[in-house]
């Protein structure tokens, strides 16, 4: 073998280089799969509510949007709960039956939300 094929083949196995080419493999494989994923979902699955008359880009904003109100809208409730718990006028658990009067304040703010994100993402 020449001197040159040894020393290319003396670094590839060297523990710093398996380390290095690891950590680099994993990386584009964790890349890979997270372009995969974003195609999959922008092109497939698009989240019930979400115009498809616009650009990915868009889409993508407007997804996460409603889906950052959601998540608001459920942290709410269960804060709610937790509230009418302390005062014995309900359940202690995140998902709790409200009073009808709270569960339609609350959904009310979540629609208004959802209409906030649908016209703040659709410019």
């Amino acid at each position: 073998m020449s001197a040159l094929f040894k020393s290319v083949v003396a670094r590839w196995h060297s523990p710093g280089a398996a380390k290095r080419s690891a950590i680099g493999l994993a990386a584009l494989a964790l890349l890979a799969v997270s372009i995969a994923g974003y195609w999959y979902r922008t092109n497939t699955h698009p989240r019930q509510g979400v115009e498809p008359s616009l650009s990915v880009s868009q889409q993508f904003a407007q997804e996460h949007c409603l889906e950052g109100a959601m998540l608001y809208h459920d942290v709410l409730w269960a804060y709610v709960c937790m509230k009418l718990a302390e005062r014995g006028q309900g359940q202690d658990h995140p998902e709790c039956d409200l009073p009808d009067a709270e569960a339609a304040r609350l959904n009310a703010l979540l629609q208004q939300a959802d209409r906030k994100c649908m016209a703040e993402t659709s410019r």
